[in-house]
């Protein structure tokens, strides 16, 4: 094997774990932005460059929660009665 296979085959090795790191943190951040993660990080992964970059155009504003469900420590919204999450009543 030559010099230059070996450099190859390691630029292809680094660039997929970025491109997995990548697909990562848009399944993460897509959660947080109460978006459907699991579809994002197959959105980002099968597109490459173009799904990130589809990504970051519709993704939108962070929501910011003023609580947290205190059965399972999510977001929830001020005025809400049980949680969207867990299902979790709140009493008045």
């Amino acid at each position: 094997m030559g010099m230059a296979m070996v450099s190859c085959l390691i630029f292809t090795l680094i660039w997929f774990v970025v491109w997995i790191l990548i697909a990562i943190w848009v399944y993460k951040d897509a959660q947080k932005r109460g978006k459907n993660g699991a579809l994002w990080l197959v959105v980002v992964i099968l597109l490459g460059i173009i799904g990130l970059i589809i990504w970051l155009v519709v993704r939108g504003e962070k929501s910011t929660p003023s609580r947290h469900c205190p059965n399972c420590g999510r977001g929830i919204p001020e005025d809400a009665r049980s949680c969207p999450y867990c299902n979790k009543k709140f009493e008045e």
